[in-house]
């Protein structure tokens, strides 16, 4: 049979006690493996024959029912079966330390399940993607295994950790073991084959509904005893018993411990739920998967395709003038509106930050927590160029940005009149967009070429006698002219090398184009040399320093850096 776990009888030998937890090297016939000492379920003292179950350890010339697991399945034989092959002998290094037989009672043969019966099942491949059912939900589907004794607090804790977790807007169910026994399983019993049955049938019920986007949650020990069963087991009332005798198999590497003994109910439920949201939790996706289909990026479309609606090459009327005196649109309003609930539905508990918002909601801003202490916030100018897209020039962008510990972590610059799309996540690669072909490249900054620097500048703010004094350090080949964020990504992509902006300008309006940069190997310093940061500021309007983004081969003059 195949297995991972097995028993042995064994005499041992070494001067060194076997312990729990320790490793050896076994040979039995012609197999040789690595196996960890999963519980000492029985010694005996060969001085007076006495017996003490879950022992510790098992010192020189003791004997011990033991309990061993390896990594991989191994083909084992019991000693009562096959006399030959189910001979164990452990070892130290080269040294022996301990032999003894196998017995496989209480462990099933763990080989594939054989094919299915009919030969005409087949297995139906779903349209809607994990990342769709995320993008509706907010958040992935995970299984979470609550292992431990009865009495533990298992079922306790995953209906409290349902409710806290479904309080926060996301789905999830209990498979509680008695519930499923009552209905799916109400056909086994308890014996070491139904029990392996039994837990292959919540393992694929747990399967689906996390393929569904659902988080499952499967559900100081004796002393509770909820419901009586130590007190029968030990009584003789129930056989083969989970911690009687019958061992628990405890997870090798469990993915989090949670003591039940020594801690509250609330404070276990926080730690659980605190793992949960950091392994399923949209904000952590968003980090790393800026794909195909990502979200983001499809946001960042959408409310670019929306712009267009209200976009005219010939030019736009009706703008109107926030409080500072710069210009804004319906579009700026729509979009934002748009991205904002989009991205409430990926990360219901991350803070928005909208440049619209922020700049008309007041009373919202006083009541808007102290950005220093937020970990995670999203930055967003649903039309940055506002000027542009008056104009009627296509040089206007959708920005998107994921700050975290006020550092851009995750960018989308969308420029939707020419179809073009830049996007970074982390330290990963940059890339480019083009609608037209509908392929990506990754993108680089470039070295300086001999011929000197390409200084790129904004239409409305590229002349000045301080921005002519600072070039004055610089071999110029040629200056260029973008608009919006479009200025940032250009020098991401390997078009330019430099823009120095000594003008006002908002978080929003770097935020995403930063992180592209970051990701193509450049950097977004005030004049002093120091990276820029996002969040850290007292004031209500979200303003920059002054700054240069540069690609990383371009030295800032002695004394600015």
């Amino acid at each position: 049979m195949l297995s991972n776990v097995f028993r042995a009888n064994i005499f041992w030998l070494s001067h060194n006690p076997l312990k729990v937890g320790n490793s050896y090297k076994i040979r039995y016939g012609t197999t040789e493996a690595s196996v960890t000492v999963q519980s000492i379920d029985n010694l005996i003292d060969t001085q007076d024959l006495g017996q003490q179950e879950n022992a510790n350890e098992v010192g020189r010339n003791a004997v011990a029912e033991v309990t061993l697991r390896s990594h991989d399945l191994l083909p084992i034989d019991a000693h009562e079966d096959n006399a030959k092959l189910g001979r164990v002998v452990l070892y130290e290094g080269y040294d022996v330390a301990g032999g003894g037989l196998i017995n496989m009672d209480g462990y099933p043969d763990q080989r594939q399940s054989k094919e299915p019966k009919s030969k005409n099942i087949y297995k139906v491949s779903h349209s809607v993607t994990p990342d769709m059912r995320a993008e509706r939900f907010g958040h992935y589907g995970g299984i979470f295994w609550f292992t431990g004794l009865s009495g533990s607090g298992k079922s306790t804790l995953a209906v409290a950790v349902e409710k806290e977790i479904f309080n926060k807007n996301m789905n999830a169910y209990v498979l509680d073991g008695d519930n499923v026994r009552y209905g799916l399983n109400s056909d086994l019993g308890f014996s070491p084959e139904d029990r392996a049955e039994n837990i292959r049938r919540i393992g694929e019920v747990a399967a689906l509904q996390a393929n569904s986007g659902t988080i499952a949650d499967l559900e100081t020990c004796e002393t509770r005893d909820p419901k009586g069963l130590y007190k029968k087991a030990r009584g003789g009332d129930i056989k083969q018993f989970t911690g009687i005798d019958s061992p628990y198999e405890a997870p090798v590497n469990p993915d989090l411990v949670v003591d039940t003994q020594h801690n509250d109910i609330d404070a276990c439920v926080q730690q659980i739920v605190t793992y949960i949201q950091a392994n399923v939790g949209l904000k952590q996706h968003q980090e790393k998967e800026l794909g195909g289909d990502n979200c983001v990026r499809r946001i960042a479309v959408e409310a670019g395709n929306l712009t267009l609606d209200y976009f005219d090459e010939s030019g736009y009327q009706g703008a109107d003038a926030k409080a500072d005196g710069s210009p804004v649109t319906v579009a700026d309003q729509k979009a934002e509106d748009l991205i904002t609930e989009a991205l409430k539905k990926i990360t219901h508990d991350v803070l928005i930050i909208g440049e619209e918002a922020a700049a008309a909601d007041v009373e919202d801003n006083k009541a808007r927590p102290d950005l220093r202490e937020v970990e995670y916030f999203w930055l967003v100018d649903p039309l940055d160029g506002t000027k542009e897209f008056i104009s009627g020039s296509g040089d206007y962008t959708v920005n998107i940005a994921l700050i975290k510990n006020h550092v851009p972590v995750l960018g989308v610059v969308y420029a939707p009149v020419h179809g073009e799309l830049y996007a970074a996540h982390g330290e990963g690669t940059a890339i480019r967009w083009m609608e037209e072909t509908d392929k990506e490249r990754p993108i680089a900054v470039r070295e300086v070429p001999d011929k000197g620097l390409t200084i790129v500048s904004s239409k409305s703010h590229g002349k000045g006698e301080r921005l002519d004094k600072f070039l004055e350090n610089y071999k110029i080949q040629k200056q260029i002219q973008r608009g919006s964020s479009l200025k940032i990504c250009v020098i991401a992509a390997g078009k330019a090398d430099m823009y120095p902006r000594f003008g006002m300008t908002c978080e929003w309006d770097t935020a995403a184009a930063h992180a592209v940069l970051n990701a193509a190997g450049g950097t977004i310093t005030d004049i002093d040399g120091n990276e820029l940061k996002y969040g850290l500021g007292t004031n209500e309007k979200f303003l920059n320093p002054e700054f240069i983004a540069r690609s990383a081969s371009v030295i800032l003059p002695e004394g600015q850096e």
